[in-house]
């Protein structure tokens, strides 16, 4: 008996630290700000009875909450009013990871970005005030390397949709993919998420990214 409540202790104890890494106690607090924020159809509905529109919120819901170092967004602001979309972006300025997005919004993507850009600079202004030294902020929990992309192409059969694409994005960015229909957008995520492969050239992730 003292060994199986040792052992129970030990359990509890590690999913208590898991909890707490994870900000778990709040979890149920965020999801009823989130869904409100996205509009989610009732907690009772089935799945399969949503509309496309409800599923995609839901699935960004979803996707947001599980606090990963990089977020991959496709269109993220189609299906959302006004409301909706100015929340997401107060949850994007204060996303500590990196942002990687397609979108045809060019006033979203700049609002999210450049309202995170000047906070980090009123930042680093009062630091340097308070000390007279230089202060560089604290990034994400990342490694130096977040992506990288060299000399990569991909195409289908004559037709070329990326061509020898090489860069290298930074912890923390927000970056948007522009471009119209059928551009290569999309198959640009699925060459990040694996589930296509270039042509030509190659694609790194960093070890400890975390890709959602």
């Amino acid at each position: 008996p003292d060994a199986d409540f040792d052992k129970l202790a030990a359990e509890q104890a590690k999913l208590e630290a898991i909890l707490q890494a994870s900000d778990g106690h709040n979890l149920e607090r965020q999801l009823e700000v989130a869904a409100d924020a996205l509009r989610l159809p009732a907690w009772d509905a089935k799945v399969e009875h949503l509309s496309g529109g409800e599923k995609r919120r839901v699935a960004l819901c979803r996707l947001l909450l599980s606090a990963p170092d990089m977020l991959l967004l496709d269109e993220p602001t189609n299906h959302l009013d006004a409301d909706s979309v100015a929340w997401l972006e107060h949850f994007l300025h204060d996303f500590p990871g990196t942002v990687v997005a397609i979108t045809h919004d060019r006033y979203f993507l700049d609002n999210a970005r450049l309202q995170r850009f000047e906070e980090m600079q009123s930042q680093e202004f009062q630091k340097r005030s308070e000390t007279n030294e230089i202060y560089i902020p604290a990034g994400p929990r990342l490694g130096d390397k977040v992506i990288e992309f060299k000399n990569v192409t991909k195409g289908y059969g004559d037709r070329v949709l990326i061509d020898n694409l090489s860069f290298s994005m930074p912890k923390g960015a927000i970056v948007g993919v522009i471009g119209g229909n059928g551009a290569g957008k999309s198959t640009l995520f699925r060459m990040l998420m694996g589930k296509e492969q270039p042509d030509s050239g190659s694609i790194e992730i960093g070890e400890t990214v975390q890709l959602a």
